[in-house]
């Protein structure tokens, strides 16, 4: 089954420009606070749903029957909003954002993995003097089921 440890390892090797990746826990407190020391990355589940497509919810590999779920994940951009500057994104935001785009977009994360890794939306959440919010909501299916 995929974790997120595995979308924070591959953040970690393949994106700059941000100092810390968090969870869902950590975020709210940043909004809560409305305090960041940098950029910072967080990652959350949204959903695990099983897959739509009637012909692939049960699949075989390595010998085993499994059911082919979609799990939904956000990965929220957090940057300090650089008020002197008109642009409606940070440069901060500019430089992190196409980073983890290239790095989860088509990323065929696990062994179990049944899709690619694939953008759903994405939008600011939230624009203030302190800070500006980004969230990307991604999909990559997979395959769970016992390993009897």
């Amino acid at each position: 089954m995929l974790d997120l440890r595995t979308v924070f390892q591959r953040l970690k090797e393949q994106v700059e420009g941000y100092e810390y990746v968090g969870d869902a826990l950590d975020l709210a407190n940043v909004q809560k606070t409305q305090y960041l020391d940098k950029t910072a990355v967080y990652l959350e589940v949204k959903s695990i749903r099983a897959s739509t497509d009637s012909d692939k919810q049960l699949v075989m590999l390595k010998g085993k029957t499994r059911q082919s779920v979609v799990m939904t994940f956000a990965v929220t951009i957090v940057a300090k909003n650089h008020r002197y500057q008109s642009a409606p994104i940070s440069s901060d935001l500019e430089s992190v954002l196409p980073q983890i785009r290239q790095a989860l977009i088509g990323w065929h994360p696990t062994l179990f993995a049944t899709t690619s890794c694939q953008l759903l939306s994405g939008e600011m959440q939230c624009y203030n003097e302190q800070l500006q919010i980004w969230q990307d909501v991604y999909q990559v299916g997979f395959a769970i089921g016992s390993n009897r």
